[in-house]
């Protein structure tokens, strides 16, 4: 029987290949020995093909044909593709030719990035170091095929995140898809989903483009218009669907939302959980030590947190030491961050909030410093504290060093730390506002069942983390020493491995396995089947523990040093040591091993403390986050607008009661016009109710920089004609004008307010001017009647008191100007 749920669903569209598939799942079958996969091979053909696929899929139920017939056949190979994506039951999705010019040995490579969760797309490129286009058919096929990959890079600048934006040899988060409407056109879907999805992050994975094994190329000149018109659609930024683009034939493509998978049974983190997205979507850059695939407790809680934060609809990017040039020896390690931050810098404004996780000397404090100079425009800052720095033999140079990060945090907008104790030590009067969240672990679809022990069997002890200094493996290594009662199981790696090794190998140990990394689900299983799990931590390196978490969500009974934060984690259902205190925690092991009846009570009560769950310590970080950035835009209020308007969200309902319109925004525009904007707005809804927003950021504000350059107020709408240089952001998709207009108001260099009416009636100029005298009024410094008769013609210099944030091209387009 299949998988009820596979790892991986590989897609291949296929046409009149029947001397090929067998060997292609062959070939894939030992390619994917190691996971569970499906094939999907949504089938074209109207020769033999249609009859070996048939027997192929009776043989082995992980092969699933879709047969299309002649009528069916919509959006050519591209249409192909997304059927298979609908179909697909894994919510990781493989993409190949079945002509085996993509090799499936190549699959594993393409897989890898995915299910570290390092990226989002992995595309199979023929044109980097590594990679051949020696299987084109001919020069003129290569020089066509780098032709358009050169025309594609420049029409989208973004699909420069790959060398190869047209291949057919890619794989994908289905996730990224979520709310995303594809009509590919052709063969290029993976160009479709570069562009309809350009957060996404891409990595490359060479490989060589083999010879057709047999059969002939299905590239034709219609499927090179086919990708003209494809690249006409996307260019034009046409939506799906709207009248006079070219997938606007419904009767002749395709178009769908890819559905998510569903399992079939239980819940699996193969499945994206539905979870209502937040008022506000985020884009957050977390800037960490470790990222998968990285195996350390810090990775984890950094996986764990970007995806819960996904779930909630956010955009979450993860940039960690490994990213940077570094200089690693044993214990000291340093990084080139501050060479990178030109760079850096350039991008900081395209996100909402950066999480520094810290500390990580040259690096988080670098960051922290460094963001500090950026004045009113940087995005929010929220510093992550996970521990003291620690490092043997440096006692004094540590303590200078947290001293000074204490400092450095008090730079960020908020501070998260996972205890109690911790926030004692980070908090300084005031400073950043301090927010306890401790961490959480994923079980779902992980937890195995317990294996029991006999009363009289050996306590199962487990260790699960690197092997490096502080982390105290010699001091559970001398107190297990001689002791039959109890058996250690040893999960992890590290420098000090060969030490280990050396010293059980002279002293004889008989009750000490060292097991090495183990995948996630083995290790869970070894959770399962252990009494204890240890951390004896010696020095505040070690500030929490999530190897504790887990260990007690699976039935293992903690035991731990008394570190900060370590101790709240521990104390609650286990016991805690002095660290370094070797007879104490053999002591505390003994206890257990002869009381087994506060064994299991302690076993108990772990599992329901345990459960605290990753998705909860997400939403409790989405809080923080979405706090923090609202405390930075009223900063950055507070400095560019006038007197009194620091708060839009205040005053643009009133405008709106007073006024009677149905939109007021208000737009403030970065210095220097680079970078996102930020946009308050409020809305009159069908049933009267005023509804706000904000403040969040927009990539666009060209209307608003228009309104600004020219220093000019303006009306649009109301059978007026707007300005030929924004006219084509304000008319809508049938090319014409809407009904309605709007006043656009610039207040100052930065800020542009926009009222809008869906009247097609222009309000009158007095009860409009008397509407924003009795709002506005309050808010000035020296009060005054505008003289709207003429708004349009009136420059910036006359209305100096109405100040306000500038609109920018997205919100009008929302609000159908």
């Amino acid at each position: 029987m299949p998988s009820p749920l596979p790892q991986v669903s590989v897609v291949v569209p296929c046409r009149h290949e029947g001397s090929n598939v067998g060997r292609l799942i062959t070939e894939l079958s030992v390619a994917l020995r190691d996971v569970d996969w499906e094939i999907l091979f949504v089938d074209d053909s109207d020769d033999e093909t249609v009859a070996v696929l048939q027997e192929l899929a009776d043989a082995d139920p992980r092969v699933r044909v879709l047969h299309r017939n002649p009528s069916e056949r919509e959006g050519g190979l591209g249409g192909a593709v997304l059927l298979g994506f609908r179909s697909a039951r894994s919510s990781r999705l493989l993409v190949m030719d079945a002509d085996l010019q993509h090799p499936p040995a190549a699959v594993p490579h393409l897989l890898a990035p995915l299910l570290a969760g390092t990226a989002d797309v992995v595309v199979g490129t023929r044109y980097s170091a590594g990679g051949s286009a020696e299987g084109l058919d001919g020069r003129y096929r290569a020089a066509v095929s780098r032709g358009c990959r050169q025309f594609t890079h420049v029409t989208f600048p973004g699909t420069r995140t790959t060398t190869d934006p047209l291949g057919g040899f890619f794989a994908l988060d289905a996730r990224i898809l979520r709310n995303v409407e594809l009509r590919p056109e052709g063969y290029k879907i993976l160009l479709e989903i570069l562009v309809r999805a350009p957060r996404a992050r891409v990595s490359d994975v060479p490989y060589t483009f083999a010879p057709r094994a047999d059969g002939t190329s299905k590239s034709s000149l219609s499927e090179g218009r086919r990708f003209l018109r494809h690249v006409a659609t996307l260019r034009l930024g046409r939506r799906p669907g709207s009248p006079g683009s070219a997938t606007s034939r419904a009767s002749r493509e395709p178009s769908a939302r890819v559905p998510l998978p569903r399992s079939t049974g239980g819940v699996s983190d193969e499945v994206a959980r539905p979870v209502p997205a937040a008022t506000t979507a985020l884009r957050v850059l977390v800037l960490t030590s470790e990222a998968p695939p990285v195996i350390s407790g810090i990775s984890t809680t950094v996986a764990e947190l970007r995806r819960g934060l996904t779930d909630l609809g956010h955009q979450v990017d993860v940039v960690s030491r490994d990213d940077f040039p570094r200089w690693v020896r044993r214990e000291f390690r340093f990084s080139g961050f501050a060479g990178s931050w030109p760079a850096v810098r350039r991008h900081l404004r395209s996100f909402d909030v950066v999480n520094v996780h810290g500390p990580v000397p040259t690096l988080s404090d670098v960051f922290l410093l460094l963001a500090a100079t950026l004045g009113g425009d940087r995005p929010a800052v929220v510093y992550t504290h996970h521990s003291d720095l620690n490092i043997p033999g440096l006692a004094l140079p540590c303590a200078v060093y947290n001293r000074l990060t204490r400092r450095l945090a008090g730079f960020s907008d908020a501070v998260v730390v996972s205890s109690d104790a911790y926030r004692e030590k980070i908090g300084i009067e005031g400073g950043a506002p301090v927010h306890v969240v401790p961490w959480g672990v994923s079980t779902d679809g992980k937890l195995v069942a317990r294996t029991s022990a006999r009363d009289d069997a050996p306590l199962r002890v487990l260790f699960v983390g690197q092997m490096r200094p502080y982390k105290g493996l010699h001091v559970l290594l001398d107190a297990v020493s001689g002791q039959s009662g109890l058996l250690l199981n040893v999960v992890g790696d590290g420098a000090m491995r060969p030490e280990i090794e050396r010293r059980l190998a002279t002293e004889g140990f008989t009750n000490v396995s060292l097991r090495g990394r183990l995948p996630d689900a083995e290790l869970w299983a070894e959770y399962a089947a252990n009494d204890v799990i240890v951390l004896p931590s010696t020095t505040t390196a070690e500030a929490y523990g999530l190897v504790l978490v887990e260990g007690m969500a699976a039935g293992c009974v903690p035991v731990a040093s008394d570190l900060p934060g370590v101790r709240e984690v521990a104390s609650r259902s286990g016991l805690v040591v002095a660290p370094g205190d070797v007879d104490g925690l053999r002591a505390a092991l003994l206890g257990l091993h002869h009381d087994r009846v506060d064994l299991a009570r302690r076993s108990l009560l772990g599992e329901s403390i345990g459960a605290g769950s990753a998705r909860e310590t997400a939403a409790a970080y989405e809080r923080t986050l979405l706090t923090s950035t609202g405390t930075t835009a009223a900063r950055h209020a507070a400095r560019s607008l006038p007197p009194r308007w620091d708060d839009p969200a205040r005053i643009l309902p009133r405008l709106l009661e007073e006024t009677g319109l149905s939109t007021a925004s208000l737009v403030l525009l970065p210095a220097g016009r680079r970078g996102s904007a930020l946009v308050w707005s409020a809305r009159l809804d069908a049933h009267g109710r005023v509804a706000t927003t904000g403040p969040r950021r927009e990539a666009s504000a060209r209307v608003a920089g228009w309104v600004l350059s020219h220093r000019r107020a303006m009306t649009l709408g109301w059978g007026r004609t707007a300005p030929v240089a924004v006219r084509p952001h304000l008319l809508d998709a049938r090319g014409g004008q809407t009904e309605g207009g709007s006043l656009l108001l610039p207040l100052g260099g930065r800020a542009v307010l926009c009222l809008r009416s869906s009247s097609p009636q222009e309000p009158s100029e007095v009860d409009l001017r008397r509407a924003l005298e009795d709002v506005l009024s309050p808010h000035r410094t020296t009060p005054r009647v505008v003289d709207l008769r003429d708004l349009r013609d009136v420059p910036a210099g006359r209305v100096p008191q109405l100040r306000a944030e500038s609109i920018s091209g997205v919100v009008l387009e929302r609000d159908g100007v």
